[in-house]
């Protein structure tokens, strides 16, 4: 049910975009560096023992490959030792944040038990393999076992998330009555097209089967730059689905807490 950020937005979120960009690009880095650096120590060897004797700019080559080896190396963890420190202090001040937010709900809400309950930060991002800029699940943070996490890939206005993005404004949906509706169906094609837009939320038929027996209700507000109000993501609270149908987080006093809680959040990815 979870269903361009300008500039201040994107140096909001580069910092922590980096993190999952260059897990992706170091490995490749690594893998061709190995190769790199044991072709050059062969090289090496190979000349040491006057085996072959190339030309002289070759000759150099094993010692520039290695160099630039161990240049990179200390650049790696020079950046480390001065950026990494303030991306962990920021997300754990996010985490805790939202997770003071979901136990704050549970006690002022009745019949709410906290291990009912899931929050999740989410942050606009764009990458290269990605066509449309997509809502990335920062932190995630549930007690129970009742949920588990779903693989859908939430865009602007697919689902509670993807609406809070498109209207720039905290959204809202009691999925309680739609579960009930379409949870125990066989929702082929046929019947999917006589589900209306109002049920639908933005999903595929595909995200929409994905997430239909997960959630009771899910409300979530956006996270905002400092300066010039940019939308840089948002803060999603949900209760997992049961018998209770009761609207418990459509309150007032839900949003005051989770908008408090965006307050909190939002300074927090800007200043990433």
């Amino acid at each position: 049910m979870y269903g361009p950020a300008g500039a201040s937005g994107r140096r909001g979120i580069n910092a922590v975009k980096w993190i999952d960009v260059r897990r992706r690009l170091g490995l490749v880095y690594a893998l061709v560096m190995a190769v790199l650096v044991f072709v050059a120590a062969g090289v090496q060897q190979v000349i040491e023992r006057e085996l072959w004797v190339p030309p002289g700019w070759l000759a150099i080559g094993p010692f520039v490959v290695i160099g630039l080896d161990t240049l990179q190396r200390n650049v790696r963890d020079a950046w480390r030792r001065r950026h990494r420190p303030r991306v962990g202090e920021a997300l754990g001040n996010i985490r805790r944040a939202a997770e003071t937010a979901m136990v704050r709900v549970s006690e002022i809400t009745e019949d709410l038990p906290v291990q009912r309950m899931g929050v999740n930060v989410f942050v606009v991002r764009k990458t290269r393999w990605r066509r449309r800029p997509y809502l990335h699940r920062l932190v995630r943070s549930r007690i129970g076992l009742g949920v588990t996490r779903s693989d859908v890939v939430f865009t602007e206005g697919k689902g509670v998330i993807g609406r809070c993005w498109d209207e720039k404004r905290a959204a809202y949906c009691h999925w309680q009555p739609i579960y009930k509706r379409y949870a125990d169906r066989t929702l082929d094609e046929a019947a999917w097209a006589k589900v209306p837009d109002k049920h639908r939320w933005g999903f595929s038929r595909e995200d929409f089967l994905a997430m239909v027996d997960k959630y009771a209700e899910v409300r979530a507000v956006p996270l905002t730059s400092e300066r010039g109000g940019t939308f840089l993501g948002c803060v999603a609270l949900d209760r997992e689905v049961g018998s209770d149908s009761r609207q418990l987080l459509n309150s007032s006093a839900v949003l005051k807490i989770l908008t408090e809680a965006a307050g909190v959040i939002g300074p927090e990815v800007d200043g990433l």
